[in-house]
């Protein structure tokens, strides 16, 4: 498989780095709110609830730890714009033409394809029409059940 393999552009958009921030936000905010509770459960000999809140305190702690180590990690490309073209890694959401219903999918490496958890390979004919479109594009794709044309609706 790794012969095979492809490098992802690591860089971001501005939008993303700013969605990171916020979950970092998020993550500090809901830390000092466990640590408070857990405070409070102590002092009210909640013992249970206080270590059930110390735990919380451990997870948010990590997550907010792996956040920062990605902010200062990536690199964060001005000029990029947020999901501009469909790439493996990307969820598509598209519509068929002529159909109300909107459908999407994360389009995933052959190994981590699971068309239940919405996840299709790169080499699926679906995935095959959508990589590299835009939003607004209207693509026909030979699928084994027949030609279906479909609308993208949004990337991310």
């Amino acid at each position: 498989m790794l012969r095979f393999v492809e490098i992802i552009d690591e860089k971001i958009s501005l939008d993303d780095k700013a969605k990171l921030e916020a979950y970092l936000a998020e993550a500090q905010e809901k830390v000092a709110e466990y640590e408070a509770a857990s405070v409070t459960a102590k002092e009210n000999n909640a013992k249970e609830e206080a270590a059930l809140l110390d735990e919380k305190v451990k997870l948010e702690k990590w997550y907010a730890e792996k956040v920062e180590e990605l902010l200062a990690t990536v690199e964060v490309d001005a000029e990029k714009k947020t999901s501009e073209v469909v790439t493996i890694g990307k969820t598509v959401t598209f519509v068929e033409v002529g159909e109300d219903d909107e459908e999407s999918y994360t389009i995933v490496g052959s190994a981590e394809a699971d068309p239940f958890e919405g996840k299709i390979s790169n080499d699926s004919p679906i995935a095959r029409g959508l990589l590299e479109r835009k939003v607004g594009d209207v693509v026909k794709i030979a699928t084994p059940g027949g030609d279906m044309e479909v609308k993208i609706i949004k990337i991310q």
